[in-house]
């Protein structure tokens, strides 16, 4: 369980020069006294403009920052309050670009970091190499992929990489920051449907951040749709779609422009 209680996220105004500043009034909420329970073993996808706060979250449940006010709480633990090392180890992380090491091949991306401290280096060297044999039947890459280095692989094999990394220790959450959004849209639509059939069999805990709203509706159980770092409607995408709750989710689900082709397969 994912709990956020009267959770808000102030950042400091550009126009404010004063760094010792407690003016409220100084400040922007990146997200906005939220309170939220994200239920474990779904896929739970955060949409939404620019600047609504759906990556502040993401941040704030990997314990890369701290709310200012509230509680954050990942199976009952305050993120921040756990050593990061020992606290990375069950969050998987990938954002946009993938975030892989240029100057590692593909299989030193993915053996970084220890698997198994009491383990001999033989050991670990077995265990990193059945896994990762695992992994990439589960991501759709072949062997031969291991000794390229990311500036050879095209970017849904790099996003593909950065999927397996961000799951090479079993990690109960997942979570990811646009991780389609620099692909073009062959591509990205093919991926989809990957990350869809993953999702569903490895039942983690999954938390998708995107401002696309049919990749929303692809990927996730329940959507969350986000305005001025607020959830303002909540739901699956035909309960959004069919009910909107105010003008501006009205507006955002016309400017999305979904087909009417995709509309059928939801109403």
């Amino acid at each position: 369980m994912i709990f956020f209680e009267n959770v808000s996220k102030l950042y400091r105004s550009a126009k404010d020069s004063n760094p010792d500043s407690q003016d409220s009034s100084h400040h922007s909420a990146a997200v906005n006294n939220l309170s939220l329970k994200l239920e474990p073993g779904k896929t739970h996808v955060f949409i939404g403009p620019s600047g609504c706060g759906k990556s502040t979250l993401l941040r704030l449940i990997a314990g890369l920052e701290a709310p200012t006010s509230g509680t954050v709480k990942v199976k009952g633990q305050i993120p921040t309050h756990i050593p990061p090392k020992v606290y990375a180890r069950n969050i998987g992380y990938v954002i946009q670009e993938g975030g892989l090491f240029p100057h590692l091949s593909v299989y030193e991306n993915l053996s970084i970091g220890p698997f198994g401290t009491q383990l001999t280096r033989t050991e670990q060297s077995e265990r990193i190499n059945a896994r990762i044999e695992e992994l990439l039947q589960l991501v759709h890459l072949e062997k031969l992929f291991l000794k390229r280095f990311p500036h050879q692989l095209s970017g849904g094999q790099r996003q593909r990489v950065a999927l397996a990394r961000a799951l090479m220790h079993d990690p109960g959450y997942l979570l990811l920051d646009e991780p389609l959004g620099a692909l073009d849209p062959v591509v990205r639509s093919d991926l989809q449907q990957s990350l869809k059939e993953i999702f569903q069999s490895l039942k983690k805990t999954v938390v998708l951040v995107t401002h696309d709203l049919m990749e929303a509706a692809t990927l996730g159980n329940t959507l969350y749709l986000m305005n001025k770092g607020s959830v303002v409607q909540s739901g699956t995408f035909k309960d959004i779609h069919l009910n909107p709750h105010d003008d501006f989710v009205r507006t955002f689900i016309t400017a999305q422009k979904p087909s009417q082709e995709f509309l059928d397969l939801w109403n």
